[in-house]
Formats: C-alpha cells, sequence, structure tokens
C-alpha cells in the first residue's frame, strides 16, 4: 500500500467477539503491509482511506489469512498471560501448599481456574490473589458447601468466575455455610439419638452393622455432654492406670472396662457407663461403676472421679439404693431422656435460623445477636446508651439448669 493507511486502527479482522483471548485486542498492535490492495484493478480501499471493501472477492483471501494470524496472536497473548499469572500465584507457598494437600483431580480443576483468573480485565495482582485464595477455599469447603460446580459454570469466562469468587469472598459465604452445616449436622444427630432412645436399640452393636448408642456417642461424643471433652471409649482400668502414670496396679483392673472417660471441667473427672434405654438397671452394675471409680483413683487421690451411669430409669435396686445415690455428689443416675434434651436444647436455638422460621422467637433473638454485633464492630465500643441498656440482657443461647450429671 505504499505506506499509506487503509484500515483505520484498532482492526483485527473482525474476530474480537469470538476470538480466544480477545481482551488481548487490548494490548497487542502491529501493522501489515498489503501492496496489492493499492496495485490492483479494482477499487478495493475506500476514498478516505478508512476501510478496505472486505465483501470485494480479491480480499477474500487475505481477510481468512488475517483472521487466523489475529486469532494465533489472541491465543498467544492469553496463554502467555495465563503462563504468567499461574507461576506468580504458585510461588506463593500458602497457595500452592493448599493446592498439593487437595485431591489429584482437584488440584487440576484449581490450576485450570487459575489460568482463567490470568484473563480478568483490570484487577491488581492483590485483588487476583484474593480471588484465588476464594478458589481454592471453594474446593477446601465443599463437604460443606459444594460451589464447584457453580465455578464450572461460568464457562471459561473470567469475569463470571471474577464476579463468582468476589460474591464468594466478600460474604464470607463458604465460612457461614460450612459452620450452619455443622450445627445443621448436630441437629440431625441429635434428632437420629431421640430415635435410638425411644426404639431402645442396644447400648452395643450384638453384630456388625447394627445401630447402637455406644457407636453415635462414640461418633459424636458431645452428645453425652456438649461442654464435656470425652477422652477415651471402652478402655480397661488397667491401661487407663498405666496412662496416668501409676505404677501399682492390681490384677483385677485388667479384666475392668469402662464405656467412656470424660472430662467434665479442669479438676472433674467422669467415668461413665450406659445401658440400653429398656434396660433395668442391677445392684451389681452399680457396684462395677463404684469399682471404676474406686479403681482409677488409685492414680492420683487429688484427682476428682465423678461416676455416671446413664440408663432408661427402670433401676432393679431398693428404695435405699436408690436413696443414697440421689444424694451422693460423686456420681448421679442420669436419664437417657435428660441428656437428649440438654443435647436438643444446646443446638435447638439454631433450627429457626437452618429452616427458616422466621416467626420463630429463636430466629428474633439471632437477628437480634448479629445486629448487636455489627453494632459494636462497626462502632469500635461496646458501649451501650439508656435506652438499650433499659432493653435489658442482650441474647443468649438457652441452656439446662445445672442437673445430677454436671
Amino acid at each position: 500500500m505504499h505506506e499509506k493507511t487503509a484500515q483505520a486502527p484498532p482492526f483485527f479482522f473482525d474476530v474480537e467477539a469470538t476470538a480466544t483471548g480477545q481482551h488481548g485486542t487490548k494490548y497487542v498492535t502491529g501493522a501489515i503491509e498489503v501492496d496489492f490492495l493499492d496495485d490492483g484493478p479494482a477499487d478495493l480501499i475506500s476514498t478516505d482511506r478508512q476501510e478496505i471493501d472486505w465483501e470485494a472477492d480479491e480480499v477474500q483471501p487475505f481477510k481468512k489469512w488475517g483472521d487466523d494470524l489475529s486469532r494465533r496472536v489472541l491465543r498467544e497473548w492469553r496463554d502467555r498471560k495465563e503462563d504468567r499469572t499461574e507461576a506468580w500465584i504458585l510461588e506463593e507457598t500458602d497457595i500452592r501448599t493448599r493446592i498439593e494437600a487437595l485431591d489429584a483431580p482437584s488440584q487440576k480443576q484449581v490450576k485450570r481456574f487459575l489460568r482463567t483468573l490470568g484473563r480478568v480485565e483490570g484487577d491488581s495482582e492483590e485483588n487476583v490473589r484474593s480471588l484465588a485464595d476464594s478458589l481454592v477455599q471453594a474446593y477446601e469447603f465443599r463437604h460443606f458447601y459444594d460451589v464447584v460446580q457453580e465455578i464450572e459454570a461460568t464457562d471459561d469466562d473470567p469475569g463470571a468466575l471474577q464476579s463468582l469468587l468476589a460474591h464468594l469472598r466478600n460474604w464470607q459465604v463458604l465460612e457461614s455455610r460450612a459452620i450452619l452445616e455443622v450445627v445443621r449436622g448436630r441437629l440431625q444427630i441429635v434428632d437420629k439419638f431421640h430415635s435410638m432412645i425411644v426404639n431402645n436399640v442396644p447400648e452395643t452393636a450384638p453384630h456388625t452393622g447394627t445401630d447402637n448408642i455406644h457407636d453415635l456417642i462414640a461418633g459424636s461424643p458431645w452428645l453425652l455432654d456438649p461442654e464435656w471433652q470425652v477422652l477415651a471409649e471402652e478402655r480397661t482400668i488397667s491401661r487407663q492406670l498405666g496412662e496416668w502414670l501409676c505404677e501399682d496396679i492390681p490384677d483385677e483392673a485388667r479384666r475392668l472396662r469402662y464405656d467412656f472417660l470424660a472430662l467434665a471441667d479442669e479438676a472433674r473427672v467422669v467415668v461413665v457407663e450406659i445401658k440400653r434405654p429398656g434396660h433395668p438397671v442391677e445392684f451389681e452394675e452399680l457396684q462395677r461403676l463404684e469399682t471404676y471409680k474406686e479403681k482409677l483413683s488409685l492414680a492420683d487421690e487429688q484427682r476428682r472421679l465423678h461416676m455416671v451411669m446413664v440408663c432408661g430409669g427402670r433401676l432393679n435396686v431398693s428404695a435405699d439404693v436408690q436413696q443414697n445415690w440421689a444424694s451422693r455428689t460423686d456420681g448421679a443416675i442420669l436419664l437417657w431422656s435428660r441428656v437428649y434434651e440438654r443435647a436438643r436444647r444446646y443446638y435447638e436455638h439454631y433450627r429457626a435460623i437452618l429452616e427458616r422460621h422466621v416467626r420463630d422467637p429463636s430466629f428474633a433473638r439471632k437477628s437480634s445477636e448479629v445486629l448487636q454485633t455489627r453494632r459494636i464492630l462497626q462502632s469500635g465500643t461496646s458501649y451501650r446508651g439508656p435506652a438499650e441498656r433499659a432493653s435489658g440482657l442482650g441474647p443468649q443461647d438457652t441452656r439446662l439448669e445445672d442437673d445430677a450429671g454436671d
């Protein structure tokens, strides 16, 4: 074209809307010399030399060549930008370590989407790094709230992926859903616990695969008491004494085995025996529990040992024995119904939020708590004005009063 303009820039042979790496048009520049446009017999350039007649037959081979060239250049730009983004993100030890902890398919998917983030328009490296953190977290939290399908639905669209990850980050969706799923799961376990008590399931499994209370509690030890730390299950007294560094272990202790051992507070240890809800507790079983306490006391006389027999309430013992157990300070006979009710009430106030019962008083209390927390954090002070003080105490979880098992 003898160094004359034939097509006003920028021009990418009209592939911008469909080419891979289309955003690269802002960063790619160049010039093409096509002398045949001026030398040919046809008038292929507009009078003001701003546009080529792209409909002319003589131009079609050139347009096809230019189309292919533009797509290849934009694809190369995209690949280089993706390579750079993936490389510098994986240079960060924290993110790289978290990705390596995922299963192999998830690692592959995460790295693919990291490359997609490389095409996000206008974002700083700091913000892209934050989006990458949200992306990895989505895979880490997928057992609580699986948004992977939503991520995959962005269909290689960097803008859609950016928007989704920013939403997850700004609203802390993953953390919130994780907490809600834990609470939801505990409420479901409490419901199953109630069903097992009502149906008088055995305390231990007589056959493989049989539902039983012991396994449910061992898997969810907070059922015994949400504030206890359950330390061990089905351990011989001799082994426990050995772990407590007791030097004089009686032979009888090798034959004795408790159901559970729990830490009630900093100084109080509870040895727990459980019986199926319909089982009538015998005098010998209460004596055996006392024997456990006595033998465990050998390890440290300063250790406060407490006994709890959990049963359905049927006691095959005399009135004197029942009275004795009702009045003692080192032990208690605790009903399954009481254990269930304590666990239920500990978590029940969350059910209204999980099931969206907006008229439930618990929903209103939780709403008030969120507003109060937001006020304190936004204002930076916990000060309450006269009106708020007059309204009384703030929201608090429903709790049982102390019972014989505490």
